[in-house]
């Protein structure tokens, strides 16, 4: 069942405030970006700019969540390994704190700052569906061959997930991959 990880479901982003204190964005329920979270930790974020030709806004991304109980205030300490994203990575792992509301109908994220010139991020999210769903996930193999890599062959990465009649699927390079990601990440000067 979905009660065996933190933030199982299907979510809609409904606010979001980067960097921390700017005007935020939102969006109405259901309108804005989708975070399908399966109980086995795998995710998948569909995060598609408003104007599609604006394609370097395009954040969708998936992996696997790993979550933690901080303590009796109900708030979680949150880890997302991404596996595939349309976004360079940017070489840290991003710790946040999470909040979910007793009913598991709301969660808000506040990503910290890993070095003190970085920025955080705040995040709320509402649930879209009930919390009794069968999830389905499936994971890419990183060649098409199970013999290991073809000559020229870059490696792959995917998730997909089915949750209820909802479907969510992130495929592309695997992170370090390509002529780009391959020598650099969002850390470094532009």
């Amino acid at each position: 069942g979905a009660e065996g990880h933190v933030g199982v479901g299907v979510w809609s982003l409904l606010r979001r405030e980067f960097p921390l204190g700017s005007t935020p964005e939102e969006s109405e329920e259901g309108q804005g970006p989708l975070r399908l979270q399966s109980p086995s930790g795998f995710y998948v974020e569909i995060r598609i700019p408003s104007d599609p030709r604006d394609i370097l806004q395009h954040a969708s991304c998936g992996g696997v969540h790993h979550a933690s109980n901080m303590g009796s205030d109900k708030r979680t300490i949150s880890l997302r390994d991404r596996i595939v994203g349309f976004q360079p990575p940017s070489g840290e792992h991003r710790q946040r704190s999470v909040k979910i509301d007793s009913e598991q109908c709301y969660w808000v994220e506040v990503t910290h700052p890993l070095r003190h010139d970085d920025v955080g991020c705040l995040e709320a999210w509402s649930r879209l569906n009930e919390k009794d769903l069968t999830y389905v996930v499936l994971e890419l193999q990183p060649y098409a061959s199970e013999d290991g890599p073809m000559i020229g062959e870059f490696r792959r990465a995917g998730v997909w997930i089915f949750a209820g009649n909802v479907f969510g699927r992130v495929v592309g390079p695997a992170l370090g991959e390509g002529a780009v990601a391959s020598t650099c990440c969002r850390s470094l000067a532009e």
